[in-house]
């Protein structure tokens, strides 16, 4: 038969590159792979987050989001990816924050999310105390009328 290298045999995986070398990444995934690269553990991550949902929506794959409750932090990442998906779905890519805040606050504060709270809670209120709200990327602040 044909000579294998060593660490190669059939079925197994390629070899692993020297440590420190970056493997080549798909073009379907540079850019995801960037902002990987240079985030810093101190960031919000959020365009990171917004990468990974377009690459899985390419791959026709599936992406959840949560936190405990399944209202507050849920809530508001599920809304702002509607908005992305909704102005993408319009033509207009490139909204600008300003643009996606409005337009996922208006679900926020109309659309079903606030529903989940209320069955939750007993009450259409996200449960963010102000601290908490200070924390969050801007993007994912609830309305002052939520």
């Amino acid at each position: 038969g044909t000579p294998r290298a060593p660490g190669n045999a059939a079925g197994s995986s390629p070899p692993r590159p020297p440590a420190g070398t970056l493997r080549p990444v798909h073009p379907l995934l540079e850019q995801l792979a960037a902002l990987v690269r240079n985030e810093r553990s101190s960031d919000k991550n959020v365009p990171t987050l917004h990468e990974a949902e377009r690459v899985c929506r390419v791959l026709r794959g599936v992406r959840a989001t949560f936190c405990k409750s399944g209202k507050d932090r849920t809530g508001m990442a599920v809304t702002l990816e509607q908005s992305r998906m909704v102005g993408s779905l319009f033509g207009y890519r490139d909204l600008s924050d300003e643009d996606l805040l409005a337009m996922a606050n208006v679900m926020r504060v109309r659309g079903t999310r606030i529903m989940v709270a209320e069955k939750n809670i007993g009450r259409p209120v996200y449960s963010f105390n102000a601290l908490q709200v200070r924390f969050l990327p801007q993007l994912f602040r609830p309305p002052s009328e939520a």
